[in-house]
């Protein structure tokens, strides 16, 4: 059953939502609260929605269970496939020709990872292309691929890398399938080589982030759509000091660099948009 939410309630769990997550639900979407609270805020005992507010400051794991609840996880292997062929047909080649003849290793950072399709298409795409340019000498233990997400939930499903048949036929090959992928009681399990490049950790993008390194290319794909136009403008700014002089940035395929920073540059590789970092 829904629960009916009056006004106060919706301002009150949006200015939550807002300065926790950094989610900005416009006023026509109040259903969301309604549709996405109703059933836990029974299995709280929560009298109301107000009730349910009062209680999150002073109870972390329901704090988790809300932000999670209007977080949205919509994912998919190699979704939209363009982006992963400009990856290994441009990205790549680019960053390892500007790496040179340099021992570091190349880091890749996938935020909103979800249940870890992402990171686990592109630590794919980069064993394809060190299987198919062997003449470079880098082997797939020369990327390093970071992962984050706001929801520790969907980070231990991206962790056991275990997916349903269902799953693994929304994007991927037969022929990756075969080679990445082990069969498993519940589907398919992504092999260890595939995993091994790939470190997961919790991280909330609206908080200021932790330096951590410096990076070859960023991945923030359909996750500033959420966030209001000045918390996007911020996070651009630490995507810039983040990253490798001309390292890459790459958005959702609806999403775009204007009016939030002029300090990148915009590369149109067919129907896949980089940005790259102007020092």
């Amino acid at each position: 059953m829904i629960a009916e939410m009056q006004q106060h309630e919706f301002d009150l769990l949006k200015e939550y939502l807002l300065k926790s997550s950094g989610i900005d639900v416009p006023p026509e979407k109040q259903y969301l609260f309604t549709t996405r609270l109703s059933e836990f805020l029974a299995e709280e005992t929560c009298t109301s929605f107000e009730h349910l507010h009062s209680r999150m400051g002073l109870d972390a794991k329901l704090h988790q269970r809300f932000v999670e609840a209007m977080t949205t996880h919509e994912t998919s292997f190699f979704r939209d496939g363009h982006p992963y062929r400009t990856l290994q047909e441009h990205i790549i080649p680019v960053i390892v020709k500007m790496r040179g003849i340099s021992p570091r290793k190349i880091y890749i950072w996938s935020m909103g990872c979800s249940t870890g399709q992402e990171p686990y298409s592109i630590a794919i795409t980069i064993h394809e292309w060190c299987r198919l340019n062997p003449g470079t000498g880098l082997i797939p233990s020369d990327f390093v691929i970071f992962a984050s997400d706001i929801s520790d939930k969907v980070l231990n499903v991206a962790r056991l890398g275990i997916y349903s048949r269902d799953e693994v036929a929304r994007g991927v090959p037969d022929n990756l399938l075969a080679t990445y992928f082990c069969k498993h009681q519940r589907g398919y399990s992504v092999a260890d080589e595939v995993r091994s490049l790939i470190q997961f950790r919790e991280l909330n993008l609206s908080q200021p982030i932790q330096y951590i390194g410096k990076f070859d290319l960023l991945l923030c794909r359909n996750v500033m759509i959420y966030f209001s136009t000045e918390l996007r403008k911020r996070i651009v700014r630490q995507f810039h000091e983040m990253l490798q002089p001309e390292g890459f940035l790459l958005l959702g395929s609806s999403e775009t660099i204007y009016g939030l920073s002029d300090a990148f540059s915009t590369e149109h590789r067919g129907e896949t948009n980089v940005y790259r970092a102007v020092k």
